[in-house]
């Protein structure tokens, strides 16, 4: 987002300007003006070095370099000592004269007079990366940008309060959307990747804005296809999620009143149980039938506590099985922000479970459905999947990794898994101690004896096991 909007920076400067991604021969090698790199994930750091080493190589380009984004600023010193290249902090949020100069001369940047004259108040450039395939089918759906930036809360977890510092309540969006369509047509979406919509002030008046671009409630696109008419049904989407402790229901009323699809809720915690379920049925009530939530897991957590609160969800379903409600759950591992790999583990987790929860994602590409069927008596696929109950659920956790992936042929056509809830059942909770110091490390390697016939028998399930998924 960032490169775009530079991109149309520098082309509002009548500057040319070639985007590139990760390492390209023939850009590196070329003077350049002013040469960008953003970065996103810490866990990317390697990379992120790789490749400012790789441009800076270029001395007449070195002091023209500028390098920014998510991993950048939170480890920006890190960043300057290993490069010795400049490190921008934060947002493109600075006064610029001559966006200025553009906002007295042109009506269609007019408003940045009253959001304020900066890069990040621009739209982003959709051309540079039409022709990239890894980010065509967002740009072909939808329009994404912000209508507010920051957060109020100052969550330990969460890198807002390190990339976005200071909360700004409103940035208009009709502006924007209209010079979009002007450029590149209209689009079915509007992605809103605003950090906390709901603690702004004008709240309210982003919403008659989003209605009044055209996205409103059960709103059609309509455009012209091989001589067919054709209507797309359009869609809001709050990305980063709606905080659900800042939601009334006059708040929540006029969520429904735009195509919102779907209602992202955080559900981080356990504590916010009651919240949760009170919010999620006063959304339902208001015609919001389809729900996505983010759920937080290996920060101050338990594995039951995770089980819990997607089964909530399962609940929720349950309690309004007439009203073709859909919910969605995406568990989402904690990072610390400022860590260059992804190895922590919490205090109430091991990586053995970690790896767990991630093979039983696999499936789903890392969505949690709660939608129930009449397979396993009705339960649905949670149920499968997760276990029916707290205690299933951690003893699925501590299964050889190829029992949980291939659940159904170890189960059902050879009864492995059976052998393995037999002997695990059996086990006192000092040999269950022995047994998770040998497995929470992750995949088993070892064969030697232990201090009992039982574990030295369970132990036999894990040799050489893998994650292939088999078919017979």
């Amino acid at each position: 987002m960032g490169l775009m909007k530079l991109s149309r920076y520098h082309k509002l400067l009548e500057d040319d300007v070639l985007y590139v991604v990760g390492k390209n021969k023939e850009a590196c090698f070329k003077f350049w003006d002013k040469v960008y790199v953003t970065s996103v994930f810490t866990y990317d750091y390697k990379h992120l070095i790789d490749t400012v080493k790789y441009y800076s190589g270029n001395l007449f380009n070195f002091g023209n370099m500028v390098v920014g984004g998510v991993a950048a600023t939170l480890l920006s010193d890190k960043v300057e000592k290993e490069t010795g290249v400049k490190v921008h902090q934060g947002l493109l949020n600075q006064h610029d004269s001559k966006l200025e100069e553009l906002a007295k001369s042109n009506s269609e940047y007019a408003y940045l007079l009253k959001a304020g004259c900066t890069i990040d108040n621009l739209p982003p450039d959709y051309d540079i990366v039409a022709d990239n395939t890894k980010y065509s089918k967002i740009i072909d759906n939808s329009f994404f940008m912000y209508s507010t930036k920051g957060c109020p809360n100052k969550c330990a977890f969460c890198a807002v309060r390190k990339l976005e510092p200071k909360y700004v309540d409103y940035i208009p969006i009709k502006p924007r959307i209209e010079i979009l369509r002007s450029e590149v047509g209209d689009r079915a979406g509007l992605l809103l990747l605003d950090n906390n919509i709901a603690a702004s002030d004008t709240f309210f008046q982003i919403i008659d804005e989003i209605k009044d671009s055209g996205y409103a409630a059960n709103e059609k696109m309509v455009y012209q296809k091989n001589g067919r008419t054709i209507y797309k049904k359009r869609f809001v989407d709050f990305n980063q999620g709606v905080d659900l402790r800042l939601l009334d229901e006059e708040k929540m009323k006029a969520l429904a009143t735009i195509a919102i699809d779907p209602l992202r809720l955080a559900f981080d915690d356990i504590s916010l149980a009651d919240q949760y379920i009170e919010k999620t049925c006063l959304a339902i009530s208001c015609g919001i039938k389809r729900l996505s939530n983010y759920m937080l897991f290996n920060f101050k957590d338990k594995p039951e506590d995770l089980y819990k609160r997607m089964e909530i969800n399962t609940q929720i379903i349950k309690d309004h099985q007439d009203e073709n409600v859909k919910i969605f759950s995406f568990p989402m591992r904690y990072s610390p922000i400022d860590q260059t790999n992804r190895s922590y583990i919490g205090k109430h987790w091991t990586k053995r479970e970690i790896r767990a929860v991630q093979l039983i994602l696999q499936a789903t590409h890392g969505i949690v459905s709660h939608s129930l069927s009449q397979d396993q008596g009705g339960k649905g696929y949670f149920y499968r999947a997760f276990g029916g109950s707290e205690r299933e659920f951690c003893e699925i956790l501590w299964m050889p990794y190829h029992y949980i992936v291939n659940r159904d042929l170890y189960e059902y056509k050879n009864t492995n898994i059976n052998d393995w809830k037999t002997l695990f059942k059996n086990i006192k909770s000092d040999q269950f101690d022995e047994l998770k110091l040998v497995l929470s490390c992750g995949r088993y390697q070892g064969s030697a004896n232990h201090s009992s016939s039982l574990i030295n028998k369970i132990l036999e399930h894990y040799v050489g096991e893998h994650t292939v998924v088999v078919r017979k």
